[in-house]
């Protein structure tokens, strides 16, 4: 999917359908909780949702802050509802593409 220039915000089309519009409406990480994660020395960041930016974000604050300090991004989880809220390791396995913006990871759970 493209993100159209001349679209309104949060509105994304695909690129061989020009003429279907959909508006990207999903919760994300608060550029202040990202913020507060850099600063305790979190390493990265799982969301459930598609992005860890709101959906209807233009100018994704949290990837703008959190990747350039060296966070690592994990989107579209399933299943984190029944994890604990601590006594889990998240275990992420992507192979070191260079230069690439994103690729498909496995990610497992293994709970203490």
């Amino acid at each position: 999917m493209t993100l159209l220039s001349s679209a309104p915000a949060g509105i994304v089309t695909s690129v061989t359908d020009r003429a279907t519009w959909v508006i990207m409406r999903f919760p994300g990480v608060g550029l202040d909780a990202a913020e507060l994660a850099i600063s305790r020395g979190v390493v990265g960041i799982a969301i459930d949702t598609l992005s860890i930016d709101r959906g209807v974000a233009t100018d994704f604050p949290v990837h703008n802050t959190t990747l350039p300090a060296g966070l690592w991004q994990v989107e579209g989880l399933i299943g984190l509802d029944r994890l604990p809220p601590t006594g889990a390791l998240l275990v992420v396995g992507v192979p070191s593409v260079v230069e690439a913006s994103g690729f498909p990871a496995r990610v497992f759970c293994i709970v203490f």
